[in-house]
């Protein structure tokens, strides 16, 4: 599974659940851009953790409109600053329990999520939903 291929799961799940509809201005710049440029190299790449806590930190912060909150245990993370444009994202999905770290003290951000992990994370972001 690639980027674009999780963005569109994790929209169709949600407008599925809820029957809400969601709009370019629901879902957010970098969500939009990654449906719109669809076919490009770098989204076509199979879906990691750190691009997989960005689209659901973009989701839950656009489509669900929830606010951040404090990064409480995510610090001890050690990876957390190896990609400092996913830290926040990766800290969100953390302590929001939507994807679980790899061990307890590291995430795993380049780590290669499987069609059943996704599943597992659409799931818990649809828990949010409610």
């Amino acid at each position: 599974m690639n980027s674009v291929e999780f963005a569109y799961e994790l929209i169709s799940k949600y407008e599925k659940e809820t029957g809400h509809c969601l709009s370019t201005e629901d879902l957010g710049l970098y969500l939009t851009e990654i449906l719109d440029r669809r076919g490009e190299a770098l989204f076509e790449l199979q879906l990691t953790k750190k691009q997989a806590a960005r689209i659901c930190y973009e989701f839950i912060k656009n489509a669900l409109k929830l606010k951040d909150r404090d990064w409480e245990d995510a610090s001890k993370l050690k990876d957390i600053y190896d990609c400092k444009v996913c830290a926040n994202p990766i800290a969100q999905c953390y302590v929001r329990r939507v994807i679980a770290p790899l061990k307890d003290d590291l995430f795993g951000g380049d780590e290669i999520i499987s069609k059943e992990e996704t599943k597992k994370i659409t799931d818990n972001v649809m828990a949010l939903a409610q």
